[in-house]
């Protein structure tokens, strides 16, 4: 799906914009350009892909350790009685992350988790049905099966009828308002990519009265876990006061969390909050530092604007041929966390979802 644009940034230098040039990565494992907003956060990780996991491992010849054989054989069990889908071990719930099922021995037991509604094997059925992987079942039933699999609240499944919702699909013309409705019921559960789509479609208008104020508490929600470009477009709004008053110290701390994890964007963010304080010429050494960042790590056309904008701030200062002097002090990512969808019908514990924060603050004490 070919996402919207965020409105475009109304700063007074005009930095913020060179953010949204591309999506080309940069050398050093640094994302040079703008963050994609279609990559997926997401992490999807329930029995049935587990199951799948290690039915893949064994047809391959790996021998199953006793806490996966005891996992299997309660899968089996409880898909016999009707009994609620086990809980995986830990590493191997790690192991099965966004998996998708391919196993036709896994197709048959999660047939039998569909007849107590399980929601997350009704999801995971009709993904591989619509993907062409059970033989004999047309995609018809598919769609079907994944449109129960959001009644039944799957998060997964609400967010990719969402996303289906947004074009004309095989599930009927494009209605942006339905798309929000499903979103909202993925979001419910902390599905970052939903909670993401809610804060575009609120700052943007899409498919709901245009609301910058709502949209970017969506997007510091999704920021909170671990969103990529919510944390660069509330960033973006903060720094221009859209939606809430600006604050250049949250936007220059937002801007540091992107550059510590490798996104190029944030050192221009960073640098087009200080360039608007109103102390700015104390700062003058850490703005040329991270223009020059900017312009070492940034894709092509990142370093084409930086080379025009550097020299320009520079004279501002009047310390064009003077080299940077500021050493960047340390920026530590929040710890991980972990959170658990449990199934309304079953009990079960599916899609759980591990996420580092890029929203609070995690070096005050340093």
């Amino acid at each position: 799906m070919k996402l919207r644009a965020f409105s475009k940034p109304m700063l007074g230098a005009a930095l913020l914009m060179l953010g949204a040039v591309g999506a080309s990565s940069a050398p050093d494992t640094l994302n040079g350009g703008f963050p994609d907003p279609a990559r997926r956060h997401h992490q999807r990780s329930n029995c049935h892909g587990a199951y799948d996991l290690v039915v893949t491992r064994t047809l391959n010849g790996v021998s199953q350790s006793f806490e996966e054989a005891k996992f299997v054989d309660a899968y089996e069990a409880n898909a016999a009685a009707g009994q609620p889908c086990p809980t995986p071990p830990d590493t191997l719930q790690i192991w099965a992350i966004n998996r998708d099922v391919v196993n036709q021995e896994t197709f048959y037991q999660l047939t039998q988790y569909v007849q107590q509604n399980d929601a997350a094997a009704y999801y995971e059925l009709a993904f591989a049905t619509l993907m062409g992987r059970v033989p004999d079942i047309g995609m018809n039933i598919g769609f079907d099966t994944l449109m129960e699999a959001a009644r039944l609240g799957d998060p997964s499944a609400n967010f990719l009828v969402g996303t289906l919702r947004m074009q004309p699909s095989k599930l009927g013309p494009k209605d942006e308002g339905k798309a929000m409705e499903h979103f909202l019921i993925a979001a419910k559960t902390e599905h970052v990519d939903a909670l993401f789509m809610l804060g575009l479609m609120h700052s943007e208008g899409i498919g709901t009265k245009k609301d910058p104020k709502k949209g970017l508490e969506y997007l510091k929600q999704a920021a909170e876990r671990g969103h990529v470009h919510a944390t660069f477009s509330a960033a973006s709004m903060i720094n221009n006061g859209i939606g809430v008053k600006r604050d250049l110290d949250l936007a220059y701390r937002l801007g540091r969390t992107l550059i510590a994890d490798g996104e190029v964007v944030g050192a221009v963010i960073a640098a087009s909050a200080l360039l608007q304080r109103k102390d700015v010429k104390q700062h003058q050494s850490e703005i040329l530092h991270w223009l020059d960042f900017a312009q070492a790590h940034g894709d092509a056309k990142t370093k084409a604007e930086m080379s025009r904008f550097r020299p320009q701030v520079a004279s501002i200062f009047k310390d064009m041929n003077a080299p940077p002097a500021y050493t960047p002090r340390e920026v530590r990512i929040c710890p991980q966390r972990k959170v658990c969808y449990v199934d309304r019908s079953t009990g079960a514990r599916n899609s759980c979802h591990t996420y580092t924060d890029y929203w609070n603050d995690c070096n005050t004490t340093m």
